[in-house]
């Protein structure tokens, strides 16, 4: 029976892979256009309010009652409207690909889906490491910068 506690630890490849196969099979898979626009309307609502409902959890303790609603509300809110977003950018890509003479849109855009998940999901400590590099690359050592400052 193969280990699958590797697969809890969203910074593994075990875990990188199962989010990227999952997020593009469901990309190909499922049409946003194609639902009903009351399971559209329930799968943004549903998206909101988890937002909300998180927001609040992890805000807790860290300010007061009323500032927290207000913070949880407007995460609410924006993920709400980014679940709406999606749908119209996804309908939108799909009529693209189309457009275009691609005939299996869902599967390109789970493809990309995939592929994005996977270069999104790389664990933290390479992003900050890459984005450390970056930063000591472009700057000058301090000798170089201000001589005058010794």
């Amino acid at each position: 029976m193969p280990d699958l506690s590797r697969l809890r630890d969203v910074d593994t490849p075990e875990s990188r892979v199962l989010q990227s196969v999952a997020t593009g099979a469901f990309t190909a898979l499922v049409s946003p256009a194609k639902l009903s626009r009351g399971t559209r309307t329930t799968m943004h609502a549903f998206s909101g309010l988890l937002g909300a409902g998180a927001g609040a959890f992890v805000l807790a303790g860290q300010m007061p009652p009323a500032q927290r609603a207000v913070a949880a509300v407007t995460l609410g809110a924006s993920l709400y409207g980014a679940s709406a977003l999606g749908v119209v950018a996804d309908t939108k890509a799909e009529q693209w690909l189309r457009d275009r003479g691609v005939r299996r849109p869902r599967l390109v855009l789970g493809l990309a889906a995939g592929v994005l998940t996977w270069f999104t999901s790389a664990p933290t400590e390479s992003r900050e490491a890459l984005d450390t590099d970056t930063l000591d690359a472009d700057l000058p050592d301090t000798e170089e910068r201000d001589p005058d400052s010794r």
